[in-house]
């Protein structure tokens, strides 16, 4: 999923942990005698295990002395309780953050903090090593899980997590930047650390079709971007994609079947979408994915020389597959114009029939700023607001107009629906016309447009106008109006020759009455061409109306929350939503419903528990009907494992319905092994409660990585899940197994094998090859601005030092470039190339911060990078960067005097190392060694050196040279034990001088 915004709110927290390191929770005596010798070989040993409190779950861990007031604790069992996963590769700790999704690395050399790929800071006090492991100190664990510690007069460390992290009662959904209502009893809610959100209206927002099997216990979607079928499972989580099975989504036992509310995981993998709780609000944001939305500001791939250039490709990318489809994507320039084509076949290259296109489109940027897109289109824009109409295949414009303003036109043939052209294997239909214009401001607020659409055979049709707006209003104080929002349109419709005029319109507002207490009301009305139009198309407009007629909405809900944390009862919080709506037409009708709810956490080391009921009246020509429902649920922590359980209650028509569920899971067992090789094991079993008798169900999931045991190029993956349903009168087993090899060919392009079973028939085994290939740099730049100009260029790894960059020296990514005399600064790309637009013409000089460069790399102190940039005119400055070499190793008393480092030979810290130059006029330098007699010289330059120690008197020198090709060495500087003896009196613990 896509976390700019998750990036944000991670760097608050995480930045806060990186500058507020805790104390040690052990210290070492400072009087007592520790010698130099035996004090690193002491700590490494001394392991003990110490209770902790992990939210409110006491825990039992292991722990290490690393220094004289350091305390470092083995955070596995932390990670598991947090639910999130770990992965240690080389010097790089990952780790992904169940509560947020946040993509956390701490790099062991260096101590640095990356959240999703940005650099936060570094961890002060770090104690960095060369391979990442899973001991931290108290500081690093509360930066990557997002916890707040704190020790507790008995010297207990607990961990709390963060308040931004915690999960929210009231919760709105938006689609696509819009907001949608959700039919009573599908409200988006979270249960312990899961979210749920409805199903039902995000798939009417995003225009695909939904098809339930309640027989089967299934729900297929297909989508009406791409015309993939995806089918779910609800009893067994298996995901199975135009018939092929695919995998198993989490946190299946979370689905209610009635609502179709389910885990946000399930909605993002039927409806190809990114499901996103932005933290610190009450939004619940659902993007489609980049893949199926060709969403794109124009203006940035534009050069101001382009009028003579000749066509020229850019980079190639392609997917050809046996069963699956068949990608090409083709970047190029020619003229003044950057162009983006895209196809992709219905199905593989063993199907001929699967050849016809199920994408195909070409996009122009041009020298002006605007840009088209010629062939498949999602309205990206929202030009069709109102058709009902999701995707053409037509021509479309997007223009900034100005600094405020955006236009964007779309007209074509919109998608009706599928065909099937061979097993497994369909492509969309397109039948009518659709048409719209949109005008939107660029900082998202407001927008209005007009938008048409008419049938295959001119008999029906509609024209709508329309438009939004946002307001954010600052509260003042405690209290006020935060946000409001409202939305209009007035429709024309017309269908076998009878026509009809209608309006839709909502407003919304929340209003802040303390910082416990928000209200939030909504009022909508949705005419009834417009509702009959929205439910079945363009046909079903005038034999609906009559019925249906419109609808006219309002609700409003109180939300709470305590803000002070008890001994018994934490995160304490209610809300209580009435709602009305009033159906008109020939058959009126009133539905009006009173909603409330409950949760809290019960004690420290308590389960999470809410409890919330409902009841709805619903009358209609003196028929009068009242719904009642009732749920309770509960999610509780073990050591080892998680109990979650639940009860619903639901009445109406004279009829109950009951259900109750007790789902146990374990938190698995890992095991890592030498090359990245891993495996784990995942159990789960779970109680079925309904009236009519109890179901059993246990399951477990098994996963393995080969990591690099089989080399760098290749990859085998394999899973095995299975559930077992054990009922009174039968029993059934569902098993699921996957197996993916990956060979990476070269850099640019690798084959995928891929084989899945539900070992009962239905398998598939599939083979692609992906990749790309380059032809020539893309362009990153506009037309400058009057009075102003462009800086481009690359910054490279200077092999030879002629400051030339040559074929096979390449790009340095992520370094940090700033302008001097400005405040421009930016990090060069994954190539190392950058580009600077509309910079005031002048004479600049460029910086590259030293930090954000490799290890072992520097800028020369004579390279000073400067350029001078014309009007209208694009100057290039390439920066060269140079290999530094470097020199570690570690001090030791060489006890059997054989000239090497042995296991359980004294390692001296606090010695002083030289590194003296032969070169004339160099001057030496000095540095003491650390833990276990460590030492490290940095950036040093090619040429002849010669370590030099000095002990009591016992002088040692270590020559050594230094090349271009050889710019690391690791030396160990050994001390005899017999200078050692005389050097050091037994009641002296200095032995060395600088």
């Amino acid at each position: 999923m896509k976390r700019s915004h998750l990036l944000l709110s991670t760097c608050a927290f995480v930045a806060a942990g990186l500058f507020q390191p805790y104390a040690s929770a052990q210290t070492v005596d400072a009087a007592a005698p520790v010698s130099i010798m035996d004090a690193a070989p002491e700590r490494a040993a001394a392991i003990e295990h110490i209770d902790i409190v992990v939210e409110g779950q006491s825990l039992s861990v292991r722990a290490r002395n690393v220094g004289l007031d350091t305390m470092e604790i083995e955070a596995d069992p932390i990670f598991n309780l947090m639910r999130s996963k770990f992965e240690a590769r080389e010097s790089i700790l990952g780790y992904w953050r169940f509560q947020d999704g946040a993509v956390i690395g701490l790099d062991f050399s260096d101590g640095k903090v990356r959240a999703n790929g940005a650099v936060l800071g570094k961890l002060p006090n770090f104690p960095v090593r060369d391979v990442a492991d899973t001991w931290l100190g108290i500081n690093a664990i509360s930066v990557l899980t997002g916890t707040v510690a704190s020790q507790d007069e008995a010297e207990i460390w607990t961990f709390d997590l963060d308040e931004r992290l915690k999960p929210q009662f009231d919760l709105d959904l938006w689609v696509n930047d819009t907001p949608v209502t959700s039919p009573m009893g599908e409200e988006p809610r979270t249960i312990g650390p899961v979210l749920l959100v409805p199903l039902r209206p995000i798939i009417k927002a995003l225009g695909h079709t939904l098809v339930e099997d309640k027989i089967a216990g299934t729900v297929t979607v297909t989508r009406i971007h791409d015309s993939a079928e995806i089918t779910l499972e609800l009893a067994t989580g298996l995901v199975t994609i135009n018939g092929i099975p695919s995998g198993v989504t989490p946190d299946v036992n979370y689905v209610e079947p009635g609502s179709l509310v389910m885990p946000f995981s399930a909605v993002e993998t039927l409806t190809g979408s990114h499901v996103k709780l932005v933290p610190g609000t009450s939004r619940v944001d659902v993007t489609l994915d980049d893949r199926l939305s060709s969403l794109a500001l124009p203006g940035e791939k534009v050069v101001d020389d382009a009028a003579n250039t000749g066509f020229t490709p850019e980079k190639l990318t392609y997917q050809i597959s046996d069963n699956g489809p068949v990608t090409l994507g083709l970047t190029s320039r020619f003229g003044g114009y950057n162009t983006e084509t895209t196809f992709e076949t219905a199905g593989g290259i063993d199907n001929p029939a699967g050849y016809v296109p199920r994408w195909m489109s070409v996009d122009v940027q041009s020298l002006e700023g605007w840009r088209a897109t010629i062939g498949d289109y999602n309205g990206g824009f929202r030009e069709l607001t109102g058709t009902g109409v999701s995707r053409i295949r037509g021509v479309a414009y997007r223009q900034k107009k100005g600094n405020d303003t955006i236009i964007a036109i779309a007209a074509g043939v919109p998608v009706t629906g599928t065909r099937e052209i061979a097993e497994n294997v369909s492509a969309p239909t397109f039948s009518g016309a659709a048409a719209g214009v949109r005008f939107i401001a660029t900082d998202g607020k407001q927008e209005w447009g007009v938008s048409a659409v008419v049938s295959d055979d001119a008999n029906s049709g509609r024209v709508v106008v329309g438009g939004r707006k946002q307001l954010k209003v600052e509260a003042p104080g405690d209290r006020g109006l935060e946000s409001a929002y409202v939305s209009a349109e007035i429709g024309g419709f017309t269908n076998d020759g009878e026509s009809a005029f209608d309006l839709r319109g909502r407003a919304e507002a929340r209003y802040k009455y303390s910082d416990q207490t928000t209200v939030h009301a909504v009022g909508s009305y949705e005419g009834s061409q417009f509702k009959a139009s929205s439910l079945g198309g363009l046909e079903s407009a005038s034999e609906t109306t009559a019925v249906n007629g419109g609808v006219t909405t309002g609700s409003v809900s109180l939300d709470w929350h305590s803000a002070k944390e008890r001994e018994t009862i934490r995160n304490l919080a209610a809300g209580v939503r009435s709602s009305v709506s009033y159906a008109h037409g020939d058959k009126t009708s009133l539905t009006a419903a009173l909603n409330g709810a409950v949760s809290a956490k019960i004690g420290g080391a308590g389960p999470n528990v809410s409890v919330s009921g409902g009841v709805t009246r619903f009358s209609q020509s003196n028929v009068e009907e009242i719904q009642t429902s009732a749920s309770v649920r509960a999610v509780q922590s073990f050591g080892w494992g998680n109990v979650s359980g639940s009860y619903t209650q639901s009445d109406a028509s004279g009829q109950s319905q009951k259900r109750g569920i007790v789902t146990a899971s374990l938190p698995g067992w890992k095991k890592s092994f030498d090359k990245g090789v891993s495996a784990s094991v995942n159990p789960t079993a779970n109680v079925v409660w309904t009236p009519k008798g109890a179901e059993t169900n246990f399951g477990a999931s098994a996963s393995a990585t080969s990591g690099h045991a089989f080399g760098d190029r290749f990859r085998l993956n394999g899973q095995f899940s299975t559930l077992a349903a054990v009922r009174p009168d039968a029993q059934a087993t569902s098993l699921f197994g996957s197996m993916n090899a990956v060979w990476r060919l070269s850099k640019a392009a690798n084959i995928n094998a891929n084989y899945s079973t539900d070992f009962q028939g239905r398998n598939d085994f599939s083979v692609s090859l992906r990749g790309s290939i380059l032809f020539n740099e893309a362009r990153k730049h506009s037309r400058p601005k009057d009075g102003a100009g462009i800086l481009k260029g690359n910054v490279f790894f200077d092999r030879n030092r002629d400051g030339i960059q040559q074929e096979d020296e390449p790009g340095i990514p992520g370094v940090k470039l700033s302008v001097g005399g400005t405040r421009l600064a930016l990090n060069v790309n994954s190539q190392g190339a950058y580009t600077i637009q509309n910079i005031p013409i002048g004479l600049y000089s460029l910086k590259i911060d030293k930090r954000s460069l490799p290890l072992g790399l520097l800028i020369s102190e004579e390279n000073d990078p400067r350029a001078t940039v014309g009007d209208g005119r694009v100057t290039t400055l390439n920066i060269p960067v140079i290999a530094s070499g470097q020199i570690r190793g570690a001090v030791y008393v060489d006890g059997n005097e054989n000239g090497e480092l042995d296991v359980g030979e004294q390692r001296l810290e606090g010695q002083w190392v030289k590194l003296i130059p032969d070169a004339e006029g160099e001057e030496p330098g000095s540095i003491q060694s650390v833990g276990f007699g460590q030492y490290s010289f940095e950036s040093v330059m090619p040429g002849t050196y010669k370590l030099h120690v000095n002990i009591g008197g016992h002088k040692t020198d270590v020559p050594i040279e230094l090349t271009d090709e050889e710019l690391f060495h690791e030396v160990d500087i050994a001390v005899p034990l017999s200078a050692m003896a005389r050097a050091m009196p037994e009641d002296s613990g200095l032995i060395g001088t600088p």
